[in-house]
């Protein structure tokens, strides 16, 4: 679902909302490049949400920031559980997805932001007792 929005970051004439929205992404990762460093986990669950609603503000997709914020407390439960481990490689992987984003390549963006989330589902669920029932794994 993330990935299918990216596309309209190319379709979205840049305006200074979508500058200041940039702007917000790159603070949101150089923060979140510093609590990596200084093994904040806590900071990471919050700016891991702020970057995927401000990758969706940059697209200018209602559908998916509205998505976003519906489950934003899912994502941060997740994100929280599994911080310590995944946060390593999760993290940068920001910087491969707004890479992409500032060189237009839509392909890569949508392909990077995939496997970004479907890594970070398969981490989780990696994490989970055996025994664990989670509705719709199986």
């Amino acid at each position: 679902v993330a990935s299918r929005g990216l596309g309209d970051v190319y379709k979205r004439q840049p305006d200074e909302e979508w500058a200041a929205t940039r702007a917000e992404i790159t603070d949101i990762l150089v923060a979140g490049d510093a609590a990596l460093i200084e093994k904040r986990f806590d900071l990471l669950v919050g700016l891991n949400m702020r970057f995927h609603q401000a990758v969706a503000s940059l697209a200018g997709s209602t559908v998916l920031s509205v998505l976003l914020v519906t489950i934003a407390g899912s994502i941060e439960r997740l994100y929280k559980a599994d911080a310590p481990q995944r946060s390593k490689t999760s993290w940068p992987e920001h910087h491969t997805i707004i890479d992409a984003i500032d060189a237009g390549d839509v392909d890569a963006a949508g392909s990077a932001m995939a496997g970004h989330v479907r890594r970070s589902k398969r981490s989780y669920f990696r994490g989970l007792p055996k025994d664990a029932v989670v509705a719709g794994e199986g």
